[in-house]
């Protein structure tokens, strides 16, 4: 039944937990945690206010119980968790179904808008002024007034006051300022398209992922931070006494510049790139190739990423609220959060040599020195290998195992798909080789002659040029992966590229021409690809929509036609729009390589998305998913959960007919790659 009844929510608390940094599942369960506050009203109603010690408000309690009602939040998972998880244990409140809930910062997303609420009321035109002196008074009031002897904290009451702080003021406009809230995302509301059935039910299972968690070894993270902060401390030291004091740590980058510069040696920047470059030289000085070196192997292990595990992880050793849904606005793709999983180290060493680190460093008898003495003896390193581990702390809970499944060379085969490219289809379809065949043709010689170093270029112009790359791309891409190659043989091999794959060219200028004419003819519908997998564009409002294969549509908001200037020097007549970049809100061109490389991702999140549905349905609970993989934690009993597994993630949605995709699973205690 359609909800005929909104009821908007929002909530201020406070905690002695930095949220930032824990996340808002550990936030809302931990035993300090109290709503202050909840703004609330029943669609245009006048706004009420609960605060805390008052009786859970009756309109709430009634609205739960009927089917047509849902409740609205600005970042609603936010609000789902301090109502469940802090105000049900502690004030007795009713449990709020995660099926009523809608997130109007997700349907933001969806759009292509800022995720903010202020910058997703000014995206859509809504008169917005933060609140300053509210947000200050809120971040008094959410933290302790101090800690007493005793080791318990103290709080800013509503009726306390000192000569010179009114705290009662200071309630009365903390409790403006989440009325303001309920008052702005109403009108946001308004403004926002709802998520489809489907795109509702794949976010009631991301919350689902993301309040699951997966399981931490604790013991592990905690002793690979002390080995390499112990063996940072070891470099700095090291490097203080190789420059006689001027550089202190192997972080000082300004202090290292100078310290170079002033051994006779030219130096732009300590970067990782330029480090590179300066080793390469043949005549570099023996100290400064020394320190490079130091500074290098220093910088090889962040522990960040352990650190954020560890404070992200609740009481039953589970890290949650891993992934964002929708968080990549231009495809509906999942974004990170607390531990950054899309991005976790590629490890350089295989799956037994981890395990067997993982098993060695947490020995109870294994000191922190006697660890690094054992990475020593083993790896000539403890930080590289440490490095290579961070995915391993990861793992199943006792009892149970990981299974993980990924999609093979995904992006290319659904760019093949969209376009048509008969050719690559069919190496897709065959031996899957495309890389070495990719480099067949480039040095125009059999497959089978093919060498490593061949098969890499093969795969860097695969990954480089597919979205309408040029020879800088490529050298992007190549300088990922330690190749170097002069810029005139990257443009051949660009151009290789190109005419062996005519289908994909034609569909980067397909496609930029339909969105052209989209966006000069609103409500026009213009389609474009190869039948059975067909775009199409159609440009509603301030709006143009990209509706995908799997009937899902991207959007590009804000969308005109304006002469804009190409990277090569000429004025072209493109797609303009507002888009999301580095939490900025601004201009972006909508170039045919740009708009295949949103539509091909988008349509890989799909087939994702649409495994995911299955592996929940069919009892294999998510843990882990990242753009191309899918990672359920079962009994360890259970034998037969890869085979299942993998033949869920192979099955072809309806939409997908003829798109040859192929995914391998694996089995273990612990996350890999």
């Amino acid at each position: 039944m359609k909800a005929k009844n909104t009821i908007h929510v929002d909530f201020e608390s406070r905690s002695i937990v930095d949220l930032k940094k824990t996340g808002a599942h550990v936030y809302a369960k931990h035993p300090t945690t109290d709503a202050l506050c909840m703004a609330y009203a029943v669609n245009d109603s006048k706004v009420f206010l609960w605060k805390l010690g008052e009786p859970f408000p009756k309109v709430l309690g009634e609205a739960l119980k009927r089917e047509d009602t849902i409740f609205a939040a600005h970042n609603a998972a936010f609000e789902f968790l301090i109502w469940n998880d802090t105000c049900a244990p502690k004030y007795g409140w009713p449990k709020l179904p995660i099926t009523k809930l809608d997130c109007t910062m997700v349907r933001a997303f969806s759009m292509g808008l800022p995720g903010t609420l202020e910058n997703a009321a000014k995206a859509v035109g809504l008169p917005v002024e933060k609140d300053m002196k509210g947000h200050r008074i809120m971040l008094q009031l959410c933290k302790p007034r101090k800690m007493e002897a005793d080791g318990s904290y103290s709080w800013w009451e509503p009726n306390d006051s000192t000569p010179k702080l009114d705290i009662k003021a200071k309630y009365e406009a903390l409790y403006k300022y989440c009325i303001q809230d309920i008052i702005v995302e109403r009108e946001l509301d308004k403004r926002l398209l709802g998520l489809t059935e489907s795109e509702k039910k794949l976010w009631f299972l991301d919350q689902k992922i993301n309040y699951r968690g997966i399981f931490l070894d604790e013991p592990a993270a905690q002793k690979a931070i002390a080995v390499v902060h112990t063996e940072q401390r070891r470099f700095n030291k090291l490097i203080n006494e190789l420059t006689e004091g001027e550089v202190s740590t192997c972080n000082s980058n300004l202090a290292f510049k100078k310290w170079i510069e002033n051994q006779g040696v030219k130096c732009e920047g300590v970067s990782k790139s330029m480090v590179l470059d300066l080793l390469e030289h043949t005549d570099l000085p023996d100290n400064v190739r020394t320190a490079l070196l130091l500074r290098q192997e220093a910088s090889k292990s962040s522990t960040a990423k352990i650190k954020s595990m560890i404070t992200s992880k609740s009481e039953d050793s589970r890290v949650r609220g891993c992934f964002q849904f929708y968080g990549a606005a231009s495809t509906g793709r999942w974004s990170g959060r607390r531990v950054q999983m899309q991005n976790l180290k590629r490890p350089l060493i295989g799956q037994d040599e981890i395990d067997f680190i993982m098993e060695s460093i947490t020995k109870s008898d294994f000191s922190v020195d006697s660890s690094i003495d054992f990475l020593h003896m083993f790896h000539g390193s403890a930080i590289d290998p440490i490095s290579d581990c961070i995915r391993a702390m990861l793992r199943a809970a006792p009892g149970k195992k990981l299974v993980g499944c990924d999609f093979s060379a995904i992006e290319g085969r659904v760019l093949a798909w969209l376009a048509g490219e008969e050719a690559t289809l069919r190496v897709y379809r065959g031996d899957g080789r495309i890389y070495e065949h990719t480099a067949s043709q480039i040095y125009r010689k059999p497959i089978e002659d093919i060498t490593k170093d061949e098969r890499m270029i093969g795969k860097v112009a695969n990954l480089a040029l597919g979205y309408q790359g040029g020879k800088g791309a490529f050298q992007s891409m190549a300088r990922i992966y330690g190749l170097k190659m002069k810029d005139k043989r990257a443009q051949e091999i660009k151009e290789l590229w190109r005419e062996n794959n005519p289908a994909i060219v034609s569909y980067w200028h397909d496609v930029e021409r339909a969105a052209l004419v989209a966006v000069e003819n609103p409500k026009r519908v213009v389609k474009v690809g190869v039948i059975g997998r067909q775009i199409s564009f159609v440009k509603n409002g301030s709006f143009l929509f990209c509706r995908l294969p799997s009937g899902r549509a991207i959007c590009y908001p804000y969308a005109e036609v304006k002469p804009v200037m190409t990277p090569w020097g000429q004025v072209k007549v493109a797609v303009r729009y507002k888009g999301n970049v580095f939490g900025q809100f601004v201009n972006r061109v909508a170039y045919g390589g740009l708009i295949v490389e949103n539509i091909t991702q988008a349509t890989a999140r799909d087939l994702l998305a649409e495994a995911l549905m299955r592996l929940e349905l069919r009892g294999f609970p998510v843990v882990i998913h990242v753009h191309d993989e899918a990672v359920c934690e079962v009994d360890v009993k259970h034998k037969t959960a890869k085979a299942e597994i993998e033949k869920a993630m192979n099955e072809l949605p309806a939409w997908a007919e003829g798109l040859p995709i192929q995914s391998e699973a694996w089995e273990g205690i612990r996350y890999r790659k």
